[in-house]
């Protein structure tokens, strides 16, 4: 319950003043001065009416002095998805600012108030996160931060752990250690309460850690405390699912309560309804143990619990009867008394109410069920009764008991027809009954009956198949022979409706006609006519088939001419209905005869299309053939011409002819094939000097040159053959060689100490001509390292030598002539590796990258191999030719190692070595201390070991000055009475490392040049001086007569 005081002027009396001021602090209300201003008494009036009917939570309340400088500032954790956040200030001159979490201004922020000493500011849909709420104020100020939120937490106290939040007190008992039960309104959002402030006079003087009881159901419980004898607030600080603060202030002080009686929790007038389960729960609260009795006023049975504090008691029924209505009386007793409470239990009984089938309807032949429910949770009795009465108007006629009888079975929750019967139709009524009262419910049984359809033509005989010719008009009608309601009769063709049309539809009671007039073939097919209601549907066809006589076409674009050997075929196309009978004919000369008695004709018809096949034509089965076809209707036949034909062909076979020289001779070529071939005529490796007379070739004259191979080429537009003869010239011919190129020179090259052969073959001469050599002009002779070969015309040279390469001349010469062939001989050159071996520097962690080219002749391949002493190991490479670049990762020489490079041809082999050595700079690898302490006597080592390549030179100073150079020696020895400071230094050529030590000798302490006397005049002040030496620096004290002398 929310109440609000709107004190509208001065009470003029301490006591209402601190009436006010005490509702204050004992809950979230505000007081505050306002003047009598009638609108600004409207506008607070209308800000708290709005406030009162939202869901508020409070946040965070505090109290205060009057301000100073910038005012005084409070944090306010506002949770996700608050709707609305409004923040309350009161005091003399007060003034209220908010700060997003970002730490800015807020924008939608609305001032429901605007008078001096009260304001009220709302933010809707404020950003989750901790927001900052600065007040200023001339006087005491108080300030509430609320919300509107469903998200509310409950809570009670208990002195025993429990996890049920109705068992709970409102207030703890007093000098009495007490748990305090947390329930959260919503689980899912709120993941944990990690804290429960007490709050008195608005400071904390208790913080409660809190444990989860039961997360899902968000309850939590505070560790037991003492509470407090005065007002109190607690103030529960949470955090949602997704990690922000949410804090709740209880909206009214809690008082400790002194043990007292107990206080009973209950409706003192409850109503149920027989039937059903029931429980009669109230709440007992008490601070210590309490025993509660229940029983029924009148009855001998007592029901009795111990509670250790407060606690819910029920009184539970199974099932609630009327007989159970009565008081009952309810007695809680403790230490500090007793209390009774009577409450009066009313049952009553509902009347039933009964639940029949929807409006139904039955198909004569078929068994139905009408089934009735009688809902009630008492007993309750049903009750058949039928009406004749038409649906439309249920009172026409009265109704009567059902009986069994006939096909009528009545059971008391069911009517059963069996089968159902045409005077079954009518109204069935079911009458439920108990002790409540009566509840009705009919419906009504409507009887239907399957579609029976036929189809009739104009002659009003049923069929199921219609001829029709061109142009006639066609009628067919469909008609309902039975059916209830009356069925719905439609032409179907295909799945397509034909839709209603007064030129070509008539539609009656029981039956619909489709006419087409000056009918098409291509209305020909099956129509269904379909007859349907809400019991069934019936569907029949007829087919209306279109009569024609036969129509032949031959294909647009089909051969009429065959090569001879293949199958050649004739096509026409046919229609007609009936289907046509089709035969083929062939005319010879004056005669026609039938095709199908030539050996190997084949004819066929399928589907509109007549074939013949003619396997395996010759020229004789060019001619005209006819296709007929016919049918009851008619006959019709077309003319077809099949024309054979022939690719060219020689019936003559190769052959050869001798012709003397400067002779004449003519080559005949006469092929056959259909189209007459076109004849060409060529040579091998040759020119024609003939000439062609018709299809022949004529040589006139005939000279050496003209002897070969012709060929007789005979074409037509199926293919092509040709005809081959070699015509041989005899008598005398000059010498030829054979020659690959039409360069004068054959360069050829061989290895060094191989041998190469040079060919000369001659392919003319007569009479048969001699062979020679010569080598640089030279003649050749037979003997090493030449082998000439007269029977395979050859030169053999070897082993070849530098000295033997040049041009070789071959020379072919008979009586008639002569002919030459020069060759230029060369030899392969060994590889040559163009790079120059050597060591090759680099630093530490640096990439390397080794090229190798070489020349020679053939190309050189180059490889790389790993060298370990004698242990050569290849490394995996790309095949290269000519050149090469090794890349070596950085780091994988670790000081030095050795790269060989081979190239590497078919006549030697290359290497070269080439040494990566790995320049590193010193380091020096002992440990230098920066001060070394020793008595003056003590021979003190130093050791500078460093690595690095090259190995480095050690260098030794003694206070910056070289004392000693050395390149292998890494110790120093410094004698007794050496110090100062002393570096080592080792260097090489890439780099240096520096160490340096201070020597220091420990030396006694020693008083020098102290003088035994020492004159002073009276009065006047005395310096005495006392020079020591030592190391460590020595401590100096003074002491006159035995006394030590402290400084004043």
């Amino acid at each position: 319950m929310k109440i609000y005081f709107l004190l509208t002027g001065v009470c003029g009396s301490e006591p209402a003043e601190s009436f006010f001021k005490l509702s204050t602090t004992s809950t979230m209300g505000q007081v505050a001065r306002i003047d009598k201003n009638p609108s600004v008494i409207r506008n607070i009036t209308q800000a708290l009416k709005d406030q009162f009917q939202k869901n508020t939570v409070v946040f965070t309340s505090k109290t205060g002095p009057p301000t100073t400088g910038d005012g005084e500032k409070y944090k306010v954790h506002v949770p996700p998805n608050t709707p609305e956040m409004t923040v309350t200030g009161s005091g003399s001159g007060v003034q209220v600012e908010l700060k997003d979490p970002d730490g800015s201004s807020v924008k939608n922020i609305s001032k429901l108030t605007a008078t001096e000493n009260f304001k009220i500011l709302t933010v809707l849909d404020p950003a989750p996160g901790k927001w900052t709420v600065t007040i200023k104020s001339n006087s005491m100020f108080k300030l509430v931060a609320s919300a509107v939120s469903d998200i509310d937490i409950d809570f009670g106290f208990s002195t025993v752990p429990t996890d049920d939040i109705m068992s709970v007190a409102r207030s703890p008992g007093e000098d009495v250690e007490s748990y305090l039960l947390l329930n959260v309104s919503d689980p899912k959002t709120v993941f944990n309460i990690s804290v429960v402030d007490i709050l008195v006079d608005g400071s904390t003087v208790e913080s409660l850690p809190v444990e989860a009881v039961n997360v899902h159901n968000g309850v939590f419980r505070a560790e037991r405390y003492k509470y407090p004898n005065k007002s109190f607030r607690i103030r529960i600080n949470a955090f949602t699912h997704d990690g922000y603060q949410l804090t709740r202030e209880s909206l009214t002080t809690i008082q400790s309560q002194e043990p007292g009686p107990p206080a009973i929790e209950c409706k003192e007038k409850m109503l149920a309804s027989a039937g059903v389960a029931f429980n009669m729960t109230c709440t007992v609260e008490s601070h210590t143990e309490v025993e509660v009795k229940m029983y029924k006023e009148g009855s001998t049975h007592t029901h009795t619990d111990r509670h250790p504090v407060t606690a819910r008691v029920s009184i539970s029924f199974l099932v609630l009867r009327k007989k159970d209505s009565g008081y009952y009386i309810i007695e809680a007793t403790n230490k500090a008394g007793k209390v009774t409470k009577k409450i009066q239990l009313m049952v009553i009984e509902n009347p039933p109410k009964a639940f029949i089938n929807a409006p139904l309807f039955g198909v004569v032949g078929v068994s139905k069920t009408i089934s009735c429910r009688c809902d009630s949770f008492t007993d309750c009795t049903l009750e058949w009764t039928k009406s004749d009465s038409p649906a439309d108007d249920f009172s026409q006629k009265p109704a009567f008991p059902l009986l069994s009888g006939e096909n009528v079975n009545v059971e008391k929750v069911k009517v059963m027809l069996t089968p159902t019967l045409s005077k079954d139709a009518g109204w069935y009524i079911c009458t439920a009954q108990n002790g409540g009262g009566t509840s009705v419910a009919k419906t009504y049984l409507e009887i239907r009956e399957s579609p029976e359809i036929e189809i009739q033509d104009s002659s009003k005989s049923p069929v199921s198949l219609v001829t029709f010719k061109q142009w006639n008009t066609v009628s067919i009608t469909c008609i309902a022979k039975k059916g209830v309601p009356a069925p719905r009769l439609a032409w179907f063709r295909g799945n397509r409706k034909i839709v209603d049309n007064k030129s070509t539809t008539l539609r009656g009671h029981d039956y619909v006609t489709h006419t087409i007039t000056n009918a098409q073939k291509d209305i020909e097919g099956t129509y269904l006519c379909r007859g349907d209601n809400d019991i069934g549907v019936d569907e029949k066809n007829v087919t209306l088939q279109f009569v024609q006589a036969p129509r032949l076409t031959k294909p647009s674009a089909y051969p009429s001419v065959f090569l001879v050997g293949t199958d050649a075929i004739l096509i026409c196309y046919f229609t007609g209905i009936p289907v046509p009978s089709v035969t083929w004919t062939r005319k010879i000369k004056d005669s026609i005869t039938a095709v199908e008695d030539r050996e190997g004709a084949h004819a066929v018809q399928n589907s509109g299309q007549a074939t013949l096949t003619l396997h395996n034509v010759i020229l004789e089965d060019t001619g005209t053939y006819y296709c007929e076809a016919s049918n009851g209707v008619g006959r019709k036949k077309i003319q077809m011409y099949l024309e054979i034909e022939q690719k060219p062909v020689f019936e003559i076979a190769t052959k050869e002819v001798t012709v003397p020289l400067n002779g004449t001779i003519e080559l005949p070529c006469n092929p056959n094939g259909v189209p007459t071939p076109l004849v060409s005529w060529r040579k091998v490796n040759g020119k024609l000097a003939g000439q062609i007379i018709g299809t022949n070739y004529r040589i006139i004259n005939a000279a050496l040159e003209e002897q070969g191979v012709y060929i007789c080429r005979a074409e037509n537009n199926h293919g092509a053959d040709e005809f081959q003869v070699r015509v041989q010239i005899s008598g005398a011919a000059p010498p030829k060689l054979f020659k690959e190129t039409k360069s004068n020179i054959v360069p050829r090259k061989g290895f060094p100490g191989g041998n190469v052969t040079l060919d000369c073959p001659i392919i003319q001469g007569e009479p048969s001509p001699t062979l020679t050599w010569t080598h640089r002009g030279k003649t050749v002779r037979n003997g090493r390292p030449f082998t000439i070969s007269q029977e395979y015309r050859s030169l053999t040279i070897g082993p070849v030598t530098e000295d033997l390469t040049g041009n070789y001349t071959c020379i072919a010469e008979n009586q008639v002539g002569k002919d030459n062939k020069t060759f230029s001989l060369a030899l392969y050159k060994a590889p040559r590796i163009i790079e120059q071996a050597g060591i090759i520097y680099v630093r530490d962690g640096v990439q390397v990258e080794l090229n190798c080219s070489a020349e020679g002749d053939p190309k050189p391949e180059i490889t790389w191999s790993l060298l370990n002493r004698t242990i050569e190991t290849l490394i995996p490479q790309p095949s290269s030719v000519g050149s090469s670049k090794l890349v070596i990762p950085k780091n994988s020489v670790k000081r030095r190692q050795r790269f060989q490079c081979r190239a590497h041809n078919n006549v030697s082999d290359a290497v070269k070595v080439f040494q990566v050595v790995v320049l590193r700079p010193p380091k020096i690898r002992v440990f230098w201390e920066k001060i070394i302490t020793k008595r003056r006597d003590e021979v003190i080592i130093l050791n500078c070991t460093a690595t690095g390549n090259p190995k480095p030179t050690i260098i030794w100073t003694h206070d910056g000055k070289t004392v000693f150079t050395v390149a292998n020696n890494n110790i120093y020895r410094v004698k007794g009475g050496g110090s100062g400071k002393y570096g080592c230094t080792a260097e090489n050529k890439v780099g240096k490392e520096f160490r340096l030590t201070l020597i220091q000798r420990l030396e006694p302490p020693e008083i020098k040049n102290l003088p035994a006397v020492t004159p002073a005049a009276t009065g006047k002040p005395i310096v005495l001086k006392c020079t020591v030496s030592g190391y460590p620096a020595p401590k100096i004290s003074w002491s006159f007569n035995g006394n030590e002398v402290v400084g004043r």
